[in-house]
């Protein structure tokens, strides 16, 4: 969640309850972890261009199983309930917790 997009008004305080309407989860960044990679010898050059493609390509595939993963839902049920612990230990007795639809 990007909490900077969270208003004033978005965040309502009664007393021991709290209501707060999270921004929809995001994929902010898609990062290859190099291990289980092959590396191989080859001759010739890459030029950056074609570098840059690949690179491109590859952040677009981690997008695209990510999304076909629910990893957005999945985001957004583990974020309710952290955020949630997360205020209760600030002394909040009830939280309610809304998450703004997300888009794909």
């Amino acid at each position: 969640f990007d909490f900077t997009t969270i208003m004033n008004e978005d965040i309502v305080i009664k007393t021991d309850t709290i209501a707060i309407k999270l921004p929809s989860p995001e994929i902010f960044e898609a990062i290859a972890n190099p291990s289980d990679y092959e590396i191989f010898v080859e001759e010739g050059k890459w030029s950056h261009e074609d570098i840059s493609l690949l690179q491109i390509n590859h952040r677009n595939q981690l997008f695209e199983s990510a999304i076909n993963a629910n990893v957005l839902q999945k985001a957004a049920s583990v974020g309710r309930s952290k955020v949630s612990d997360l205020f209760k230990t600030f002394g909040f007795d009830v939280v309610e917790i809304e998450i703004k639809e997300y888009e794909i």
